[in-house]
């Protein structure tokens, strides 16, 4: 009779091991399937972010030629002549 019992006892803690593995598995899927969601997620705003940053420096490098240009021409406008600086 004492056998018997633990055997029953056996088998309902092995059925109960089962369901818990059964569980953690499923548990693990979800898991799975979220952190898969957010790397693409994550994927995305890195790559939105990279064109932001390839897009902003594109027009920091634009501002940066025509400052030249606007600066090379105010310098060759209003540059001093030999002739016309004042001996002292």
């Amino acid at each position: 009779m004492r056998i018997n019992a633990l055997f029953d006892r056996l088998r309902e803690d092995v059925r109960c091991a089962g369901e818990r593995v059964q569980e953690s598995e499923a548990r693990s899927v979800e898991i799975q399937i979220r952190a898969d969601v957010l790397l693409r997620a994550a994927d995305e705003r890195i790559k939105k972010a990279e064109e932001q940053v390839k897009a902003a420096d594109e027009r920091a490098r634009t501002a940066e030629n025509w400052l030249s240009r606007l600066y090379d021409t105010i310098e060759a406008e209003f540059e001093i002549k030999p002739s016309l600086q004042k001996t002292g």
